[in-house]
């Protein structure tokens, strides 16, 4: 097996719906969907505050995540069990078993880049999906723009800590994850667009 086959194989779009023309590249909707935008921003918030807690991000992890698999392609990323429009599906390589891998991410955009954060629910260990993209940092992508190449690369010093920070402005729940995590310092990965 190629070990490189996730970047080199074309991205099979066939299965996939693509998002409408009513939406930027990034998914954002127009201004006319403000009053659903803000429904779905209450919504986020609430699942945001239970997945804070220890049984919520249990859930989150064994539960959420599963459905979004599912969900996300069905609906363009527009719905997700995770925050609605900054959700997404990164597939990755097994480190070890070289399988196609799939999880599920609440993400933030800075620039072009998309930052994921390898909280786990704030357990003692990193996610599979965190040493699956340090072995090989290829990856694929699936959010409300679309489907695309990604390469990873882990952030240090003062970029991880700028990006931790703004992940935990924007959803509280990784601050209970850092405090739930205790030594193990929560990696930020960066993914960039594969020339």
């Amino acid at each position: 097996m190629n070990p490189a086959w996730l970047c080199e194989s074309p991205v099979s779009l066939d299965r996939l719906p693509s998002c409408d023309a009513g939406s930027d590249a990034r998914g954002r909707e127009s201004a006319g969907d403000g009053r659903a935008m803000a429904a779905l921003d209450r919504i986020a918030r609430a699942g945001v505050a239970a997945s804070s807690s220890r049984l919520g991000g249990l859930f989150y992890h064994h539960v959420s995540r599963r459905i979004d698999r599912f969900l996300i392609p069905w609906t363009s990323g527009r719905l997700a069990m995770g925050p609605p429009g900054q959700t997404l599906l990164l597939t990755t390589k097994g480190a070890r078993s070289a399988k196609r891998r799939v999880a599920s991410l609440a993400f933030l955009w800075d620039g072009a880049d998309i930052v994921v954060v390898a909280s786990k629910g704030g357990a003692d260990h990193h996610p599979a999906w965190y040493h699956n993209l340090k072995a090989d940092p290829c990856a694929v992508v699936q959010h409300r723009g679309g489907v695309e190449k990604r390469r990873a690369r882990e952030a240090s010093g003062g970029e991880r800590d700028r990006l931790f920070a703004r992940a935990a402005s924007t959803w509280d729940n990784f601050s209970a994850y850092q405090r739930r995590a205790k030594d193990r310092a929560i990696p930020v990965m960066i993914l960039s667009l594969d020339d």
